[in-house]
């Protein structure tokens, strides 16, 4: 065999040893994968060290993940309180909140969507009751409640308008009136009831 054809077989020899001593040393490194990790706080970190995700448990006994922006503050809280309750909920950048999301824990159904003004106070609420009745809720800034619109469980529908002291001063639909002077009344679905701030009729039609 000439000189030129050992110094590429030569060549092909060195090559080779070299990729089985690379593999051989990774596979001597490689670290066992672990099936299950545990800890009571897990946090992931930027560049900088700065969390932006922390799943722990927190002081008020709930469990949860918390999402924060570039400034440190919660922007998004997702949790399972103490009795079972999954809780999300959104902040604005001062930390109030903005959204909140829940569900009873007894199951049935029942779940509640509130929205919030930027002082904190929920103005708006879409649940679903146990009985399986859609309801929007309305309220003031002092979280009075001031209009109700929703389904009764046989699906009629209704729209009740309160005053400041939340006493309900109309009505649309099918919803029952419970009136001063005559019990509770039972309007039809084309009903529109205007009542005083005694609690009695003032005009109804049909």
């Amino acid at each position: 065999m000439s000189r030129g054809k050992w110094a590429i077989v030569l060549a092909i020899v060195v090559v080779l040893a070299a990729v089985a001593a690379a593999y051989a040393a990774g596979q001597a490194k490689a670290v066992p994968v672990q099936e299950v990790v545990r800890a009571k706080r897990f946090e992931v970190v930027d560049a900088a060290g700065r969390a932006f995700a922390v799943l722990s448990s927190f002081g008020d006994g709930s469990e949860g993940l918390v999402l924060y922006d570039r400034a440190d503050n919660p922007r998004v809280r997702i949790t399972v309180s103490p009795d079972g309750t999954p809780i999300a909920v959104l902040y604005d950048s001062h930390g109030k909140k903005g959204v909140d999301l829940q569900v009873p824990p007894g199951g049935g159904g029942g779940g509640a969507l509130c929205l919030y003004d930027t002082n904190g106070r929920s103005r708006v609420m879409l649940s679903v009751l146990q009985d399986g009745s859609p309801t929007l809720v309305f309220m003031d800034g002092e979280h009075k409640i001031r209009e109700v619109l929703g389904l009764l469980p046989d699906g009629g529908p209704f729209l009740d308008l309160s005053d400041k002291d939340e006493k309900q001063r109309a009505s649309l639909g099918t919803s029952s009136l419970r009136l001063s002077e005559s019990g509770i009344l039972r309007p039809t679905e084309s009903s529109l009831v205007l009542i005083g701030k005694d609690g009695k009729v003032l005009w109804q039609a049909p």
